[in-house]
């Protein structure tokens, strides 16, 4: 029988009963102060527990991959888990949120894994993101753009065959968040040595001196979405599992926090996930009709032909709060923009991390353009993340064309 060894990132002591593969490994311990009974993630000489403001729960994932030997590991947070059952449909999206008395019986277990695992290479989350937002737009929410220029700088520089695959995700919807996976040995080490390389490098030309607390927790972020570029550069055959969130008070605002991912409606939740599906198939499969929550943007915008168009497409999300608003082009006159303002909850606060506005800018002309997108981002800028989506009129067709 294979020995699964799945801890649990936590930053606060728990009281919650859980399958035996499941080890709670305190994070920051080097700086707080050890608790007994608990894994620590200054545990061996060798571990980053200091850093634990910036790289988030990974200084437990570092020291999974330094200290623990059983055939298959894994990392869950102390109330996001893979949940025991597989997501099937938008009618059957798991993402449920339990208390504490009731979640470990809904958590993936020993024979779970076993069975997952027989058949896939890795275990992750059921993608989820809605698709009006792609891997680079979500990342900005939460990290400078000086941040993830320097991460392309280090893929360009020093991991150039996974630029195209590091292309494609930030580019795709619906990717798998959290820093979750669950997989055997050999494949988890040697991902944790390829992100924490890829994520020295970054450190090294990074200064998070002066960094808010959010933006200070750069690097969990940016592993982020290197999990699925790594996963994606592989091949790796996946098996989604749902997620099973843990509500931490009875109060309002609790349960809002723990279940703020199944507010969002069926139209706008991902598609039918086939869990035998690789990962590159999973990332670039295109979907027809108007509802396909996991087709690319480009392959979305190409097929309206008039303003307008897009004006109706985000219309009927009432998530989104879509208006025609006209800016300077910097020349005496004047361009309509599309502004779909996405206003969130207030969970945090950081103000770009609970709301964002998507501009479409229709400009021939690179220069005028670059103005439009300027004014917009001046006028938005401390209320929202601007995502800027320039259009000319294509060639063919005399269809739209993302630029």
């Amino acid at each position: 029988m294979s020995q699964i060894c799945i801890y649990v990132a936590t930053h606060k002591k728990l009281n919650i009963d859980l399958p035996d593969i499941y080890r709670f490994c305190q994070v920051g311990a080097a700086l707080s102060g050890r608790w007994d009974g608990y894994l620590h993630d200054d545990d061996g000489a060798d571990n980053i527990s200091a850093k634990n403001s910036s790289y988030s729960e990974l200084t437990a994932l570092y020291a999974l991959w330094k200290n623990e030997k059983s055939d298959i590991k894994g990392l869950a947070h102390y109330r996001r888990f893979f949940a025991d059952a597989v997501p099937e449909s938008l009618e059957d999206y798991n993402c449920s949120s339990y208390d504490a008395g009731h979640i470990g019986r809904h958590v993936i277990g020993r024979e779970t894994v076993t069975e997952y695992l027989r058949n896939h290479d890795v275990i992750l989350e059921q993608p989820d993101q809605p698709f009006y937002v792609n891997g680079h737009e979500d990342l900005h929410r939460w990290v400078y753009d000086s941040d993830i220029d320097i991460l392309e700088k280090v893929i360009g520089e020093n991991f150039p065959e996974y630029a195209g695959s590091y292309a494609e995700v930030m580019s795709s919807t619906g990717l798998s968040y959290l820093n979750m996976m669950i997989a055997p040995a050999g494949i988890f080490d040697e991902y944790c040595g390829w992100l924490f390389d890829v994520l020295g490098r970054v450190e090294e030309l990074a200064d998070i001196s002066t960094y808010d607390p959010q933006h200070k927790r750069i690097f969990g972020y940016l592993s982020e979405v290197l999990l699925n570029v790594w996963v994606l550069a592989k091949g790796l055959k996946v098996k989604y599992s749902g997620m099973a969130y843990l509500i931490e008070d009875s109060s309002v605002s609790g349960k809002l926090r723990s279940s703020v991912r199944n507010i969002l409606p069926k139209s706008i939740r991902s598609e039918r996930i086939d869990s035998a599906t690789d990962a590159r198939e999973r990332f670039l499969r295109l979907k027809n009709g108007p509802d396909a929550c996991m087709r690319s943007l480009r392959d979305i915008y190409s097929e309206f032909k008039k303003t307008d168009d897009i004006f109706a497409y985000y219309s009927r999300f009432k998530e989104l709060r879509t208006l025609k608003e006209s800016f300077s082009c910097g020349d005496g006159s004047e361009t309509e923009v599309i502004l779909s303002f996405y206003d969130g909850y207030d969970l945090y606060p950081y103000p770009q991390s609970n709301r964002f506005v998507i501009a479409n800018i229709f400009s021939e002309d690179p220069a005028k353009a670059a103005v439009i997108s300027a004014a917009v981002r001046e006028k938005y800028k401390d209320g929202y993340t601007v995502n800027i989506r320039t259009l000319t009129v294509g060639a063919k067709n005399g269809l739209l064309t993302l630029c």
